[in-house]
């Protein structure tokens, strides 16, 4: 279709013999020529036009704009094949301009209409192509003006002559309609070719054919307080000749625009909807092909307020950024974009929409919305940076290359339903900036529902993640349903610039969470934070380890839920600095659980107050390796296979609950004072301890009340003979005697 241009651009320099030297001519009459029939009739009529001629270049304008035969509110002045036969010189033209009054007689005042009508001009006097109407420099079609054009040509140049305007060589504040053929609009670069709505109302038609602009760009909406509508049903419509050249299109350039396209081709240079401070843009596609070579722009950073629809079709944009300042909305169809850029609100209910190489950025609180469809930006090394906004995620499928969730700036995503999955390039969340020095990032992932996948090999969930500009790193992900499966995930990363640090904490209250042979790593590094708290639901390592405060500080709490790992290390490493407590549910390690290391470098604490911990498996080899740091047993039960405490640096302490040892059941003793009495000037102190330990009576007189310190060994050590649990005593002779008060306790000498 574009080629039938290039043939106009030719017609038009060699329409009739003769007509080449206008396009180089400047125009010396200044006539204007008007219709004046009122009841309508052929353009070639010489008793019609004011002048006694028909329309011809040596005229400076053409008007159709008069009134009407009584009774009547319409009249149409026809251009057809018999035209272009009998009266060539009258189709190049300087000026056209078409407008109606209103019509006051009986009934209510009303707007009248003059319509041009351009139709079946096809013709073998022109080469065996459509004849056309050519305009050397404005059409103006106003209030009540309207053209309609079946299997002919329109064209309008700005090009190679002396124009008295170089904006706007087709302006409507009326009404065109293409049903076939050709609209062709060559205009100056950088300016507006075409105006849909310049200062009132406007509205464009392609339902066939196509309307072609070459150089300069379309206006819908172009003037404050203006109204512009272009409906595409059918045929093409293209603002600009090729994809290098400037050709713009204004959906609200300071007024209100509208395109809506159910069908046909569309493609412009750029496309802005929305573009000035109290402009207003709305595009609507719903089927065909709308493609843009050089950027989308819905809304604008100054306060354009702009609209975009998708409910079927295809929109192309692969050149340049999408930008969306205001509001996009997918239904339906699909959208393929090189790169988005959401500082507005985008939703994504249904259709395709596949992002390019440069990914999707979201920032300064836009937020991006999938209750449908599929957003896929899985493109080699293309990233999706969620810096300063949202992504919310409640039905369909996402599929990412890689994701940042707060990166300089505090980012959210929340996975209530459908398929979130990354790839290759992992899942970060809460990272320092990449661009700015010292900048710091935070991120937070809820998980309330459906499922988030990050299983490629070597893919990994990082929260909190320092950069190498030295910016720290603050990130969590709240599990509270649903399902998580990643490779591996480290909860507060090292590995920053200029020491920086990181902050990481997964919280998992219900549902799956698991993580293959990548390993659950907590705290992986020095200057790093991390935590780790199973309050219900599944946390499944089955494939990999478990490190807590692997290089930095890290802690993991089981109060509920399940815990099934392979093998565990806390503080596994120099300076590493870690605490597992195990305070209810149910934890299962079927290999060896280490705590600490041999050289005593790594601190590591396991506290079990509640729920059951096991370090056992079918073969009963499962080894819980007792190096550096504490077990502190007070209450819960933990069941080993096998035990290896023979480092010094490390010390278990059982206070209460069930500790089994290779089938082995050990109890601790209770160890309490069960009765002090006072016999005459002497205090009795009964307790009750374990056989073999050595204890030793500690006394205070509490001056002041005061219990808490000042304790003296009053007794020397004493021995528990027998088996089990014993009771002994101590009499302290005179005690009855300390004023005002006596306190006693009893010490665990060994």
């Amino acid at each position: 279709m574009r080629s039938q241009f290039v043939i106009l651009r030719w017609t038009l320099g060699t329409f009739v013999a003769g007509v080449l030297s206008i396009f180089t001519t400047p125009v010396t009459q200044a006539q204007v020529n008007s219709w004046t029939n009122n009841i309508g009739g052929k353009w070639e009529t010489v008793g019609a036009w004011s002048l006694g001629t028909v329309p011809s270049i040596n005229q400076s304008s053409t008007f159709i704009t008069n009134g009407f035969f009584t009774g009547f509110s319409l009249k149409d002045v026809v251009i057809d094949s018999t035209t272009v036969a009998s009266a060539p010189g009258s189709l190049i033209i300087s000026n056209l301009v078409l407008s109606a009054p209103k019509v006051f007689g009986e009934g209510p005042v009303h707007q009248g209409f003059n319509v041009l009508i351009i139709s079946n001009t096809y013709n073998a006097f022109t080469g065996g192509e459509y004849g056309a109407l050519g305009v050397q420099n404005t059409v103006t079609v106003s209030t009540g003006g309207a053209i309609t054009i079946i299997n002919s040509e329109l064209g309008v140049s700005a090009t190679n002559c002396i124009c008295t305007q170089t904006n706007d060589q087709l302006a409507v504040d009326g009404s065109v309609v293409l049903e076939s053929g050709n609209i062709n609009l060559s205009g100056e670069f950088g300016q507006i070719a075409e105006a849909i709505g310049v200062n009132f109302s406007g509205t464009l038609t392609v339902a066939g054919g196509g309307n072609f602009i070459d150089d300069g760009g379309l206006a819908v909406g172009q003037n404050a307080g203006s109204t512009g509508t272009v409906w595409i049903t059918g045929g093409e419509l293209a603002v600009t000749y090729n994809q290098y050249n400037d050709g713009d299109t204004y959906l609200g350039l300071y007024g209100t625009g509208s395109l809506v396209q159910s069908n046909g081709t569309y493609f412009s240079y750029a496309e802005f909807i929305g573009n000035n401070p109290g402009s207003q843009g709305t595009l609507t596609v719903a089927g065909g092909s709308h493609e843009i070579g050089a950027g989308l722009y819905i809304g604008s950073e100054s306060g354009g307020a702009g609209t975009m629809w998708v409910t079927g079709g295809t929109v192309s944009d692969t050149a340049s950024t999408t930008f969306n300042f205001a509001s996009l909305t997918q239904s339906n169809g699909v959208m393929e974009l090189i790169e988005l850029a959401d500082y507005g609100t985008m939703t994504l209910a249904g259709g395709i929409q596949l992002i390019g190489d440069n990914g999707i950025v979201i920032e300064s609180n836009g937020i991006v919305w999938v209750t449908g469809g599929q957003l896929i930006a899985n493109n080699l090394d293309s990233y999706t940076e969620i810096g300063a906004g949202s992504l919310v995620e409640s039905n369909g499928t996402v599929e990412l290359f890689g994701e940042t969730v707060g990166d300089e700036g505090v980012g959210t995503l929340t996975v209530a339903g459908g398929t979130h999955s990354v790839g290759f390039g992992g899942l970060n969340i809460g990272q320092g900036g990449q661009e700015v020095y010292y900048s710091a990032g935070t991120g937070t992932v809820w998980i309330t529902g459906g499922q988030l996948l990050v299983t490629l090999f070597s893919s990994y969930i990082e929260i909190g993640v320092p950069s190498d500009l030295g910016g720290g790193g603050k990130g969590s992900l709240v599990q509270s349903n649903g399902n998580v499966e990643a490779f591996g995930e480290v909860v507060g990363m090292g590995g920053g610039g200029d020491g920086a640090s990181s902050d990481g904490e997964l919280i998992v209250a219900a549902g799956t969470h698991l993580v293959d042979e990548g390993g659950l790593v907590i705290a992986s590094a020095a200057s790093t934070k991390g935590s780790v708290t199973l309050a219900g639901g599944q946390l499944i390592v089955t494939n990999g380890e478990t490190d807590v405060g692997l290089g930095g500080v890290g802690t993991m709490t089981v109060s509920n839920g399940t815990w099934l790992a392979e093998g565990v290390f806390v503080g596994g490493e120099g300076g590493g600095d870690a605490t597992l407590t195990v305070a209810g549910g149910m934890s299962s390690v079927y290999s060896n659980f280490t705590i600490g290391n041999s050289d005593c470098t790594g601190t590591g604490t396991v506290i079990v107050t509640g729920g059951n911990l096991f370090v056992t498996n079918v073969d009963h080899d499962a080894v819980l390796d007792l190096e550096s740091g504490k077990l502190l047993l007070s209450g819960g039960t933990l069941v080993v296979d096998q035990m290896i405490s023979t480092n010094p640096c490390g010390t278990l302490q059982q206070t209460g609950g069930t500790l089994v040892i290779g089938g082995v059941t050990n109890t601790p003793a209770s160890f309490q004072i069960t009765s002090i009495l006072v016999e005459g000037t002497n205090v009795f102190i009964a307790w009750t301890g374990k056989a073999g330990q050595t204890n030793v009576v500690q006394a205070t007189n509490g001056n002041g009340g005061n219990y808490a310190t000042n304790y003296t060994d009053l007794s020397s050590p004493i021995i528990l003979t027998g088996s089990g649990n014993v009771t002994t005593n101590y009499l302290d002779g005179g005690g009855a005697t300390n004023q005002p008060s006596r306190y006693y306790r009893v010490r665990l000498a060994q």
